[in-house]
């Protein structure tokens, strides 16, 4: 059963929606009564037209827009309000948007198999320590809470495999627990990006136009770090088996999400 995405009710969609053509009738009764220009009140009556195939200028039935007359949300952001790409589809059938995530999933694909390698190699996985500089509350000697920096290991408890996308501008690919919190019902999550690496064939790991990592692996280029964090412990490739099945054919929410912002 659908949702509607205006008033969250079950049972129809926001095309259909009852509240959002009583808004627009409102919007067109509200033009009359306080004698807007005839353009503003010729508006709210085409928008009416549009939901309810009748003109409340007339009460006549009108013709509703052909499909040949549609525009595509994802084509008028891509190429502009009156570009013919966009006729005669809607984005749920789009092309050029099937054929351009299509493209975002092979960048996804190929970013995440240099990552993962270049994290086995440097043994960043489940298990690993950082150790992180920021301020918190921590124990005093006296017992009590005390608000200040301090260097404290961190254990990496999660990989956020979805995160990990071209078009995701430096994720918090690391989910962290500090090390003296853990089992406590305090325990927070800390997230963090994975640290500046290099694949393979030495060059570093980017997103985009992008670093997908902003610290250091070492404690010794510690200076050049956006983030006071290094790798204390590393470990083995711990946590692959939580990496999804289809992992590699590139699909990420963070991904669709990206595509689905883009509309006019």
């Amino acid at each position: 059963m659908s949702k509607c995405r205006n008033c969250y009710i079950y049972g129809h969609n926001s095309r259909t929606c009852p509240e959002l053509t009583k808004r627009f009738r409102d919007r067109y009764d509200y033009a009359v009564e306080t004698g807007e220009s005839q353009a503003s009140i010729d508006n709210a009556a085409q928008r009416l037209i549009e939901r309810t195939g009748i003109d409340p200028r007339t009460g006549n039935k009108v013709q509703r827009p052909s499909s040949a007359k549609r525009r595509c949300s994802y084509c008028k952001h891509q190429y502009g309000r009156h570009a013919d790409a966009g006729l005669g589809h809607t984005r749920r059938t789009c092309a050029h948007l099937k054929a351009d995530k299509k493209v975002a999933y092979i960048a996804n694909a190929k970013l995440r198999r240099r990552a993962i390698k270049a994290m086995i190699d440097n043994g960043i996985g489940v298990g690993a320590l950082v150790t992180l500089t920021k301020y918190d509350y921590y124990n005093a000697p006296d017992g009590e809470k005390v608000y200040a920096q301090r260097e404290m290991p961190y254990l990496v408890t999660k990989i956020a495999w979805d995160s990990l996308t071209e078009d995701n501008y430096q994720p918090n690919v690391l989910r962290l627990t500090r090390l003296d919190q853990l089992g406590s019902a305090r325990a927070g999550i800390t997230g963090i990006t994975l640290p500046c690496m290099k694949d393979h064939e030495g060059k570093e790991l980017e997103a985009g136009s992008h670093k997908i990592g902003d610290w250091n692996i070492d404690r010794s280029d510690n200076a050049r770090n956006y983030q006071d964090a290094w790798l204390t412990e590393r470990c083995p490739p711990n946590g692959l088996d939580q990496m999804p099945t289809d992992y590699y054919n590139g699909r990420s929410p963070y991904t669709d999400n990206h595509f689905a912002e883009k509309k006019r």
